[in-house]
């Protein structure tokens, strides 16, 4: 019996890697950076703020606690960002500021 086999390979060209900083998701960090490695792929460090950093923040603080929270994760994604970067893969830091739209 002849085996088939496929012509067509699948390329990938971007991966998403959603990070909430803790430790479990620095461990998965090492597997999403030699998937990207090695399919010469961009890798997208993202992190979305949960709504538990402002959701019991009296209604005249919720800007600066959001603020806050922004600030934070722009500058944990931009270092994460530069450690991998400065061993040669593709990456690039990114964030959702959803609530940002509500100032």
């Amino acid at each position: 019996m002849k085996t088939l086999v496929p012509q067509q390979q699948v390329a990938i060209r971007n991966i998403l890697f959603a990070t909430d900083f803790e430790a479990s998701a620095t461990r998965a960090l090492s597997f999403a950076v030699a998937l990207a490695d090695s399919c010469h792929a961009r890798l997208y460090v993202a992190h979305v703020i949960p709504q538990e950093a402002y959701i019991y923040s009296r209604p005249e603080n919720l800007f600066w606690v959001f603020k806050e929270a922004e600030d934070y994760a722009g500058n944990a994604l931009n270092q994460l960002s530069m450690e991998i970067g400065g061993r040669g893969s593709n990456v690039r830091p990114c964030w959702v500021k959803a609530m940002s739209q509500m100032w």
